[in-house]
């Protein structure tokens, strides 16, 4: 996806089909965070929906994987196959409490797939630094 900066907490938002993952660099490669979306969902993630004309929200599904046999996939309707999603759906997934202490730079990489409508449908990433601003990460 793109770099962090020194100090900013990572927080990966609507990622789907697999595997997300952070790593960084203070001497040599380092992998701080990797998630393949196995066992009991959401785990460490925090999954909700913030606004829309539905109240799904992140879930697990084996539809669609890169890792293991699960991915994260939004709406979360209780069927562990879905491959729609609902319209006008805003939900969201955060990682937090990732700490850069100590790295000086940082690659947030992450596996998805969007069956998306020009104009209407989009994914995002952003990392959250420690004044608590948003931003995407720097390609």
């Amino acid at each position: 996806m793109g770099e962090v900066g020194d100090g900013d907490v990572p927080v990966v938002t609507l990622v789907t089909a697999g595997l997300a993952s952070l790593g960084a660099t203070c001497y040599g490669a380092t992998t701080i965070f990797s998630d393949g979306f196995e066992g009991t969902f959401p785990r460490s993630w925090t999954a909700g929906n913030n606004g829309g004309t539905t109240t799904a929200e992140w879930g697990n599904n084996t539809a669609r994987y890169t890792a293991g046999s699960w991915s994260a996939f939004c709406p979360d309707n209780g069927s562990n196959t879905r491959t729609l999603y609902d319209n006008n759906l805003h939900a969201y997934m955060q990682r937090q409490s990732v700490s850069l202490a100590g790295y000086t730079t940082a690659t947030l990489t992450s596996k998805h797939c969007i069956n998306a409508e020009s104009g209407w449908d989009f994914f995002n990433a952003f990392v959250r630094g420690q004044a608590d601003n948003w931003s995407a990460p720097r390609p």
